[in-house]
Formats: structure tokens, sequence, C-alpha cells
């Protein structure tokens, strides 16, 4: 199986890997049963290491513009594979080609373009009902709307700038129509929901370019083929893991300590039982 899956070229199909059906109950217990064999191991080195470390390298370059942005990949790289190694109860060796981070990089980046443009497409219709609403006093409603623009940067939207309060909403008559209304939230409900459902089908991506070292387009195409009949259960594991992180905070946030890398246990072992190696 390792063979054939690192050995996938363009030319092969995205069915190279073998998919699975995702049980959220029983990744739960597989990240339970992996947290308490090594918590403090676990506890300490996946959470105060690389959280640590994170911030002490962010305060110190953030002053060079974009070097966070791949600081955080390079830490998200060596955060999985360190996980994939306990995992599979294997010597952790954190090597990485220069090759490896541009995929991974590129892949980040991908995604982060294509939800962007997503909302936007989302996001634009949903504006549309917003014209039917009635403006009252259209002088009045621009000229707060100006008097808004020419504000310094300073000033934020609940200060008085030259004694004029900006309150557009008085202009706005939104009782005129409510079927107006009722579009927009419907349209936004819809496009939250849109967002959701695609998050989920690419939230795997990110393991397979480390797991499996595969390329970007290639491993969003394995992400999107694993998560097709697993929504349901990434949802179910979703809240779960929410619940888990509420109950962790709970406590003076001292259960977050455990909560965080049990979670990112349970989500490695949905990863691999999606693609049939869940131990």
């Amino acid at each position: 199986m390792e063979n054939h899956i690192h050995g996938t070229h363009n030319n092969q199909s995205q069915h190279s890997v073998t998919h699975h059906k995702l049980d959220a109950i029983k990744a739960i217990k597989s990240g339970w049963k992996h947290m308490m064999k090594r918590p403090v191991t676990f506890v300490f080195l996946s959470l105060f290491g690389f959280t640590v470390l994170f911030l002490l390298m962010s305060f110190a370059f953030g002053i060079l513009g974009s070097l966070p942005n791949f600081l955080d990949v390079f830490l998200s790289m060596v955060v999985i594979k360190f996980l994939l190694d306990k995992y599979e109860e294997r010597k952790v060796n954190i090597n990485f080609t220069f090759m490896e981070f541009v995929n991974f990089f590129v892949a980040q980046l991908i995604l982060i373009i294509g939800f962007a443009l997503l909302f936007i497409a989302i996001a634009l219709p949903t504006f549309y009902p917003i014209y039917k609403l009635v403006v009252t006093d259209k002088q009045a409603f621009w000229g707060e709307v100006k008097t808004l623009m020419e504000r310094p940067d300073n000033i934020n939207n609940n200060d008085i700038y030259n004694n004029e309060e900006v309150n557009l909403t008085q202009y706005i008559d939104i009782t005129g129509d409510e079927t107006a209304v009722l579009s927009l939230l419907t349209l936004f409900l819809i496009g939250f929901c849109a967002i959701i459902y695609l998050a989920f089908r690419v939230s795997v991506t990110q393991w397979f370019l480390i797991d499996k070292k595969f390329g970007p387009i290639e491993a969003i195409k394995h992400s999107w083929h694993a998560t097709r009949n697993n929504v349901t259960q990434l949802s179910i594991l979703a809240v779960l893991s929410t619940l888990i992180m509420i109950a962790g905070a709970l406590p003076l946030l001292v259960g977050l300590l455990f909560a965080i890398p049990l979670i990112y246990m349970v989500t490695l072992d949905s990863y691999k039982q999606m693609i049939g190696e869940s131990k």
C-alpha cells in the first residue's frame, strides 16, 4: 500500500489511495488511547514545545513582514510530522526537503485564495436584497456616508467626529420590505453552510502533504475524495471536538493542556481511518 501511494504521479487517478468510511466515535476513542500511552509527552511536547516556539519566533521576527507566515507553515509541518511519527510509534524524524515546504505553502495559498474567492462569490448575491431597502432621506444618508469616509483611521464607529455621530440606520426603512431581509438572511445561511461543507472536504489536505508527500493539487484531490462520504461524521467530530475544547476551558483553561493534543490525535486518527490505516 505504502509504495503504491508514494509512487503516485499526475498520470494516476486520485483513487490510488483507498478511502474508507469514518467513524467519529471510534476516532475519539482511538485518539484517547494514543494520548494515554504518552500523556506527558503529548501535553508538554506537542502543546508547550511548539506553541512556545511559535510565539517566541513570531515575536522575534514579527517586524519582518511575511516571515511569520512562512514560520507558521513550517511549524504546522513540524507538528503534523511529530504527531504522525508518534501515532506510528516510530522515532520522530523532523526532516523536510525544500520542495516539501514549497508544496505545503502552495497548498495553503491555494486554499486561502480559493476560499476568499468563494466567500466573495457567495457574499455578493446576499447584498442584492439590500438594494430594495428604502432610504428615507438619500441626501442625508450619503452625507453621513461621506462623513464616515472622511474620518481619520484612528476614529472608530462609536466615537464622535466633528461633534456628529454617524448613524446610517436612521435613514433606512427595513420594515418596508420584510421579504428583502428574509432573502438576505437565507442567502447568507446557504453561503455559510456551503463554506463549512467545502472546508470539511479539504480538511485533510495537510495530512496528505506530509504523510504521503503529495503535491498541492494532488493532496487537495485526495482530501476531496477521502471526505466524500464522510461529511456527516466529520460534522459530528467537529461538534465533539468543540465540546472537548469547552470542557477543557472550564477549569481555568488548565484542561486545554490536555484537550488540544487530544483533538490533534483525534483528527489524525480520523485521517488514518479515511485512508484505511487506523490503529
